[in-house]
């Protein structure tokens, strides 16, 4: 059956075709701009490490001056960062070498550019303080330590380094939170960590929320995008009532050889299907080009041409949203034809 209707959808398709085109079209245009701003969002806010961001967690203490909060908007935030002298006392051994990683967004160094390419190579923490290495990214300060050169630099209240940990579960969690606050207690004892007690296990989502990773245009734009594809879906009622309407002929024909109102229903959607379908398609190609050429431009400006992509998800989408459309475009005239009396077509 659907395959009949398929075809009685497509021969209808072919006996207008300048009315098809302008159908199709608006259901195209609605796809390629909704899913060129969806997957716009998407590049910020999909998740950047699936495999270990359930058991990653962000580790921020409030070392900050007791005078006055961490600037920002939220004066109960910790430092985005550590000190050097909160580092943990262990050493770890290099095991290999790290494969091809090209994560969407930088989550382990969202105080910089975060959709920049990640770095070429990494070296062991540890060699920081022989190599006399001074970080080139980020760092908040507010005390110093006595102590002058590099030595000093390294006990100094400064914040700028990003502070990971694996906790595999909650029990985990609850330990590692309980160490934390020990040591910040243990601290205020040697007169550092004057302000209350605040520290912060972030999981990579909740990190990347607050560090405000996704951009709030980009939600605006993707609100206004799909308004837009409905809009465009309700543009089209009008042109497929009349389309529809146009064969009330064959319509109390098939009625009356015995068609039910289903029937005729089921095959005037199936045809806004088709339409819908083809209109995805050409939508999703034209959203293809308009972030190959988002790419380009972010090549130009921060040296990533792959950020912006249509991968399964959004390819999903976009079919959903085109069968939603040409559903929302085609349930009204469809059921308006399915009404149609057959006497009113037929000749005694």
């Amino acid at each position: 059956m659907l395959l009949h209707n398929l075809r009685i959808a497509w021969k209808s398709l072919r006996r207008n075709v300048t009315l098809s085109v302008l159908i199709v079209s608006g259901i195209a245009l609605g796809i390629a701009v909704s899913t060129t701003f969806a997957a716009f969002r998407h590049a910020f806010s999909k998740n950047p490490i699936p495999r270990k961001s359930d058991v990653l967690r962000y580790v921020r203490l409030d070392s900050w001056d007791p005078l006055k909060p961490y600037p920002g908007d939220d004066l109960t935030r910790p430092p985005t960062q550590i000190t050097y002298r909160d580092m943990q006392d262990r050493d770890f051994r290099v095991v290999g070498v790290l494969a091809g990683w090209r994560p969407n967004i930088r989550f382990y160094d969202l105080t910089q550019n975060q959709i920049a390419t990640p770095e070429n190579i990494y070296i062991p923490f540890n060699l920081l303080r022989p190599m006399q290495i001074r970080t080139s990214g980020n760092s908040d300060g507010w005390g110093t330590s006595g102590a002058s050169g590099f030595e000093g630099f390294l006990q100094a209240e400064v914040c700028w380094i990003q502070f990971w940990v694996e906790l595999p579960n909650e029990k985990a969690v609850s330990a590692y939170r309980d160490f934390l606050s020990a040591y910040v207690m243990e601290q205020k004892k040697t007169g550092r960590f004057l302000r209350p007690l605040n520290n912060r296990l972030s999981t990579v989502s909740e990190w990347m929320t607050e560090a405000g990773v996704v951009p709030k245009q980009a939600t605006t734009m993707l609100i206004v995008s799909l308004l837009f594809l409905a809009v465009c879906a309700v543009n089209l009622v009008g042109l497929l009532l009349g389309k529809f309407l146009s064969r009330g002929g064959e319509v109390g024909v098939r009625r009356a050889l015995g068609a039910s109102r289903a029937d005729i229903f089921l095959q005037h959607i199936v045809e806004c299907e088709l339409i819908a379908v083809l209109g995805g398609t050409i939508g999703i190609l034209l959203s293809l080009g308009a972030l190959a050429g988002m790419n380009a431009w972010l090549k130009s400006t921060a040296a990533r041409g792959d950020f912006f992509r249509l991968d399964l998800p959004m390819i999903m989408l976009s079919v959903g949203l085109s069968l939603a459309a040409g559903f929302v475009a085609g349930a009204y005239p469809a059921w308006r034809t399915c009404r149609l009396a057959p006497a009113m077509h037929l000749k005694v």
